[in-house]
């Protein structure tokens, strides 16, 4: 009971710090839709203590929870594009598009690519600013950090919320 709720934690956690990431000006208030909906408060509810009408809470609603699949995708792509160069050291982003695996991006099928694209930039982009990849010309290779980084969420078998 201990571990699960630790590990519940931790997940939660990292649910809020990808929300707060992918909505920097809303994060806070996303985070406590999470926290009132974990706590069971309803719809109704929530819009009165959010001060808004049942069709804005719903939809504050909908909106944490495609943020949380974003952060999620984003997360595995981040995941997979360190795997990939790993393999491949020195991999352009051209690369990366075309060979990675698709990973489903949370949004409809008509901007699938898109929105794949977008979320791949963002992994990227946080693969560099941590220091687990280094570019050079346009291309990619995994720093020491990166590889030790590798070996860590390797030993996870599912890599939740692994960008933020």
């Amino acid at each position: 009971e201990v571990i699960e709720r630790d590990s519940f934690r931790q997940g939660l956690t990292e649910v809020e710090r990808a929300i707060r990431a992918f909505k920097p000006r809303a994060g806070d208030r996303f985070v406590s839709v999470l926290h009132d909906r974990l706590d069971g408060v309803s719809i109704s509810e929530l819009g009165e203590r959010q001060g808004v009408a049942y069709d804005r809470a719903s939809t504050l609603f909908n909106e944490m929870r495609s943020t949380a699949r974003k952060a999620r995708c984003c997360g595995q792509l981040a995941m997979a594009a360190l795997r990939y160069i790993a393999e491949e050291p020195w991999s352009t982003w051209q690369d990366l598009q075309v060979d990675l695996e698709p990973v489903q991006a949370p949004v409809g099928a008509s901007s699938q690519k898109a929105e794949r694209d977008r979320l791949l930039r963002l992994a990227i982009a946080y693969l560099v600013r941590e220091g687990k990849i280094d570019g050079k010309d346009g291309s990619f290779r995994v720093t020491p950090l990166g590889e030790r980084w590798l070996q860590v969420m390797e030993a996870s078998p599912d890599p939740m919320f692994v960008v933020y």
